[in-house]
């Protein structure tokens, strides 16, 4: 009696956990219908991260630099 009632609620949990995502309300923030001020802010932040990647580029192929004695 036990094994079963384990297997069914483990069948459950995992059915739930399938079915999840196609229950869940879609993210506001992005999307097609998304407001221009939030797609904006998100290009925006998107570059910042694409300048510092662009940054720590250029600083590894400089190399460690050293001290002047």
């Amino acid at each position: 009696m036990i094994p079963f009632l384990i297997v069914t609620l483990l069948a459950i949990f995992v059915v739930a956990m399938v079915a999840y995502p196609f229950f869940r309300r879609s993210d506001p923030s992005g999307g097609p219908d998304a407001p221009q001020s939030t797609l904006a802010a998100e290009r925006r932040r998107r570059e910042e991260m694409y300048q510092e990647i662009r940054a720590l580029q250029m600083e590894f192929q400089l190399g460690p630099l050293e001290a002047p004695e």
